[in-house]
């Protein structure tokens, strides 16, 4: 029964992240979404883009990074 109580939620949890994702479409793009089986459990791997403009540059003063 945990087993089956831990894939619903693990379910449930990929569900809202690629929704989340989805609805950024601004923000963030999802580009790829692969699913494999190792072993006993099931693997998924998210590829998303994120626009380049929403980070601020490091601004660099001497030898130390500051934000």
């Amino acid at each position: 029964m945990d087993s089956i109580g831990g894939m619903m939620i693990a379910g449930y949890i990929y569900t809202v992240a690629y929704a989340s994702l989805k609805q950024s479409k601004r923000a963030v793009s999802v580009q790829d979404v692969k699913m494999r089986r190792a072993g006993p459990y099931i693997v998924g791997i998210v590829s998303i883009a994120a626009d380049g403009n929403l980070t601020q540059p490091i601004k660099t003063t001497g030898n130390r990074n500051t934000v």
